[in-house]
């Protein structure tokens, strides 16, 4: 596996953020992958252009997984924030390829329904059960609090109202919190490939960022 380059075009760039920078060595040992600037993507522009008058903005978003590229927000590069994202993207990695790109996307966009009751939930339910795992890395009380955010995520507009049972998902959230309790933090049925970076969590830091009200992670 050829060693992942991050390519960043803003000349003022923060210091390194060692735990991200180990991140994409191990996710790379894990499956192949290549991490993009989202901004700097030309296809990206192109897809922005197409659906603005639908109001959709890729550029907007903290990052998105296509066909083994991960293409993430140039703010979270080299961050706590970007740190986290990619761990979920990392499911999406897996799905991917499992499935291959076109039944993924077939599956994620319209299938049963393109809102309200949808596959995409359930993909993303995989994504964010990486995340709170790497909240509770960090700290469980701080998995506990993120847990109506992530909530948020599947019954609102930022993911095009994929889950419109919220009951059901916040018992799918307290359900995971339980598991990762009893199992000490160990990666779901399925997902067991990202066990190793457990290892990689951040150490002595108050807090992981989370992105900002207007993102979509996917």
């Amino acid at each position: 596996m050829a060693k992942q380059k991050i390519v960043d075009s803003n000349p003022a760039r923060r210091r390194p953020y060692a735990p991200f920078r180990a991140l994409t060595r191990a996710l790379g040992r894990i499956i192949p992958f290549r991490l993009a600037v989202l901004e700097d993507s030309r296809w990206v522009r192109l897809l922005d252009a197409l659906g603005r008058p639908l109001g959709v903005r890729l550029t907007g978003f903290d990052a998105f997984t296509w066909n083994g590229t991960v293409y993430l927000a140039r703010r979270l590069l080299d961050t706590r924030a970007g740190y986290l994202v990619l761990r979920h993207e990392a499911v999406h990695l897996l799905d991917q390829r499992r499935l291959g790109l076109a039944p993924f996307l077939i599956c994620y966009l319209l299938l049963p329904l393109p809102l309200g009751l949808t596959l995409r939930a359930l993909f993303e339910w995989r994504g964010y059960r990486e995340t709170l795992r790497a909240y509770r890395e960090r700290d469980p009380k701080l998995a506990r609090r993120r847990a109506a955010s992530v909530a948020r995520q599947f019954t609102t507009g930022r993911y095009l109202y994929m889950w419109v049972l919220g009951q059901s998902i916040r018992r799918w959230i307290r359900r995971e919190l339980a598991r990762l309790e009893r199992t000490n933090g160990r990666p779901p049925r399925g997902l067991e490939a990202l066990a190793e970076l457990s290892r990689l969590a951040p150490k002595g830091e108050r807090d992981l960022e989370v992105p900002g009200p207007d993102s979509i992670i996917d």
